[in-house]
């Protein structure tokens, strides 16, 4: 007996096994290039984009409008006139205001100190006399040269009696004059309606002249300081002494203030540009209503008028600032605007052209057509 199997197929199966075999591999082989191909062709293909048709696009036609700009600017109330009185002769103290603390309110001409007046009283009493008795001897003098006048008939100005009488007259009224102001100056009056900042003396003190009292500040008219940029402080359109509002941060308190000017402020970190305005009722003395020294408060300034800009909507502005437009020939073209101003609750932007036109004809692609107030 053989050890080796049976053939258990003819060569002609075998043959038919063997085709069957390659062609299941070939198939195999095409079905790999096959899929490999459905990947490529699954790439999006570099296809011109589609031309939008006229009926696809929104147009807005606009005509050129006057436009008045605006920039909110932000300021701080500063002082307008501030003093800080000093003693103009020595003496004590015999009254201080007791009402004169840090942040009282004094009026213009009350008296806010009175000093010893006693040896200036007694001064101005010597003084009054001297006159008296120089006014007398000029008299005499001027007697006795009529008669020497008449006597001589020479001039009375080539006397010396009476050049010297005369000399002591007007010495005496100059003497008078300074007595009278170092008794006025015992009492210290307050310059102008004002707000007390320090008060540096107390009643019952000895203060030498020159040595300082108390620092106020006018409350009859403050100051305010608003910074600007360069390019905004060319093109505020306000005239000195013109009015415009100032309004608090919460717009619960408006006051009327007055352009003066624009000035640098220059210090160790930085120049810039400030726009100084006056008001002339803070009314710094009512706590509900003051325009208190150092607040803070913002206003809408006006800037140079626009002739000609244009009122487009937001979503009609580019990023890079441009605009789609159509022009005169039918052709579509994108145009560079410059942005003036921004209305977000209306979604709107004045935008003004390098060259302005009669009628500008803006598109976009969309649907619906723009619909414009």
């Amino acid at each position: 007996m053989s050890i080796f199997p049976k053939r258990i197929m003819s060569p002609s199966a075998l043959a038919g096994v063997a085709c069957m075999v390659g062609a299941g591999l070939l198939a195999a082989s095409w079905g790999k290039k096959g899929e490999a191909e459905a990947v490529k062709s699954s790439d999006p293909p570099n296809q011109t984009p589609q031309r939008i048709s006229a009926d696809e696009l929104r147009r807005l036609t606009l005509a050129p409008e006057a436009y008045q700009p605006r920039v909110k600017v932000q300021g701080k109330v500063i002082a307008d006139r501030e003093s800080q009185l000093s003693a103009k002769v020595s003496g004590l103290i015999e009254l201080a205001k007791r009402e004169s603390s840090r942040g009282a309110f004094v009026k213009s001409g009350e008296v806010l100190f009175q000093l010893d007046d006693s040896p200036y009283s007694t001064t101005l009493a010597e003084r009054e006399s001297e006159l008296a008795d120089a006014e007398y001897k000029l008299a005499e003098a001027q007697q006795k040269s009529r008669e020497w006048k008449r006597m001589s008939h020479q001039s009375s100005q080539s006397q010396p009696h009476l050049i010297a009488a005369v000399a002591r007259v007007k010495a005496a009224k100059a003497q008078l004059a300074q007595a009278k102001l170092d008794f006025e100056a015992t009492q210290v009056r307050a310059p102008f309606d004002a707000v007390v900042i320090e008060k540096l003396a107390e009643q019952g003190e000895y203060v030498a002249a020159g040595e300082p009292l108390i620092h106020l500040v006018a409350i009859d008219q403050v100051k305010v300081r608003m910074p600007v940029d360069r390019n905004t402080a060319t093109q505020i359109a306000l005239a000195a002494g013109e009015s415009f509002e100032l309004t608090s941060p919460n717009h619960a308190h408006v006051w009327v203030a007055k352009f003066e000017y624009i000035e640098p402020i220059i210090d160790e970190t930085c120049y810039q540009l400030c726009l100084v305005a006056s008001v002339s009722e803070p009314n710094l003395d009512d706590v509900q209503r003051a325009l208190a020294l150092g607040s803070m408060v913002e206003s809408s300034l006006p800037l140079h008028r626009i002739d000609k800009a244009y009122r487009i909507p937001s979503a009609m502005l580019a990023a890079d600032q441009s605009v789609l437009s159509l022009n005169t020939a039918g052709d579509l073209e994108r145009l560079i605007v410059k942005p003036i101003s921004q209305d977000q609750a209306k979604r709107e932007v004045w935008v003004e052209l390098p060259q302005a036109l009669d009628n500008l004809t803006l598109v976009s692609a969309g649907a619906q057509p723009v619909k414009t107030k």
